[in-house]
């Protein structure tokens, strides 16, 4: 297949061992590449299947340590595409099968080599200051990187200090992640991004008030829509998988919906009780984030026995906390009256909401792999699916339509299929559409 009817053009993939001295571009026998990216995670994984004709794996003797580094770009005559470039270790040898006397087909499981680094390090050490201070702080004393990207500045939690209790570099960044909320209780994710290479520290605030990024080229499961020759199209949705959705039971017992909160201070010996009520405290704010998304996943005022579901206090929780253990600074789970214990609650139960309309499509690759800007993990894309079709007018699937935040991503490259890469993506939202009217070029209104 020529190169220029390609998707993806492979510059080289070079992999490489400081034990053996042996350094081979693996790109001519390269089968698929795999690359994965989450909202939860700040490394980067992937998959790399070869056929290995000449004994690579033998000769190398892979053990695990060896380097991966892949370098691609998309096959496009628009100015300003840069090349992606992916630092992978070895992690392990996943599979091995022969297809005949001479070659075998070979899975090498991949981990990024920031990841691989951080595993080698142990954090035992005091820090303090806003949160995103911190991991600025190990991000440039463990991985030598001053790049960090954050909304943290405009949404400035409250000052810490904390002793890192014997975790990797990026597993501590993570764990001061998990403790960071933005004065309104909205919780922070640390990320790093496949395409770009970025590491990310951002709130969901931001991340659901964010505008979608294909405003006028919505995901469509219309096999028809893609067809168009101008600007403004649709893309195709090949295949969707909508997995188990609105488990609202198990949102009740996890006291996501209703629940009285209690916070014992050990040191100076009160208590504070904070009662939550999801429709109160949180979906009031989720609902103003986007303008034409104001039906919320959850109806706190479903009710039951003539009561509001959001009234009952399902669970009650009782924590632990040592207040003012510190000067002129939270340690790590101290929050500063009843409004920041209410912020804790909040910001678990918005976290746990984002588990309750997921959304699996596989789409084109090829409009991710730009190299200069993230456009997977942390955006939020347009998704319309078709409505009732014995309609006049065309309408869509509210249920299933809707702007959704990009959660997680697996890239695909096929080199077989002349380097057509796909994206799995997987969304959630926390809200719906107010209207079903389907306009062709745009979607919904």
């Amino acid at each position: 297949m020529s190169e220029e009817k390609s998707q993806i053009q492979i510059l080289s993939a070079v992999l490489a061992s400081t034990r053996t001295q042996i350094t081979v571009d693996i790109s001519s026998i390269l089968v698929e590449i795999s690359v994965f990216e989450n909202i939860e995670n700040p490394f980067i994984t992937g998959y790399i299947t070869m056929v290995d004709n000449d004994r690579l794996i033998e000769r190398m003797d892979i053990q695990g340590a060896e380097l991966l580094t892949l370098r691609y770009k998309r096959n496009h005559s628009v100015s300003g595409i840069r090349e992606i470039r992916h630092n992978f270790i070895i992690q392990s040898v996943e599979k091995q099968f022969k297809t005949n006397d001479m070659s075998q087909v070979v899975v090498l499981k991949c981990v990024d080599t920031e990841a691989f680094r951080s595993s080698l390090h142990n954090v035992n050490s005091a820090y303090k200051g806003e949160p995103y201070e911190i991991i600025h702080k190990l991000m440039l004393e463990y991985l030598d990187r001053d790049d960090l990207l954050t909304t943290a500045l405009d949404n400035v939690s409250s000052k810490m200090q904390v002793i890192i209790p014997n975790l990797t570099p990026l597993a501590s960044m993570q764990w001061i992640a998990r403790r960071s909320i933005t004065p309104n209780g909205f919780p922070y994710f640390f990320f790093k991004t496949a395409m770009t290479d970025e590491y990310v520290f951002t709130d969901l605030e931001t991340l659901l008030s964010s505008p979608v990024i294909n405003e006028n080229n919505p995901f469509s499961d219309n096999q028809s829509a893609g067809s168009s020759n101008g600007t403004a199209k649709e893309f195709i949705i090949h295949q969707r998988t909508i997995p188990a959705q609105d488990d609202l039971h198990d949102l009740i017992r996890s006291g996501v919906i209703g629940s009285t909160n209690k916070y014992y201070d050990v040191a100076e010996g009160d208590f504070d009780v904070v009662e939550f009520n999801v429709n109160n405290d949180l979906m009031v704010d989720l609902v103003e984030m986007n303008p034409r998304q104001k039906r919320p996943s959850i109806d706190g005022e479903l009710g039951y026995d003539d009561t509001p579901i959001s009234r009952y206090s399902a669970k009650t929780n009782s924590y632990l906390s040592s207040a003012h253990a510190f000067n002129f600074a939270n340690s790590y789970d101290e929050a500063t009256g009843v409004g920041g214990n209410r912020n804790k609650i909040k910001s678990f139960a918005s976290k746990h909401l984002l588990n309750k309309n997921p959304f699996t499509m596989v789409v084109d690759g090829e409009n991710f792999a730009n190299g200069s800007e993230n456009l997977g993990v942390g955006n939020n894309i347009k998704v319309l699916t078709k409505g009732k079709t014995d309609d006049p007018e065309p309408r869509i699937d509210i249920k299933n339509s809707g702007d959704y935040l990009i959660t997680a991503v697996n890239y695909v490259i096929k080199i077989s299929e002349a380097n057509k890469i796909t994206a799995n993506v997987a969304c959630t939202k926390v809200a719906s559409y107010i209207t079903d009217r389907y306009v062709p070029v745009g979607g919904a209104r």
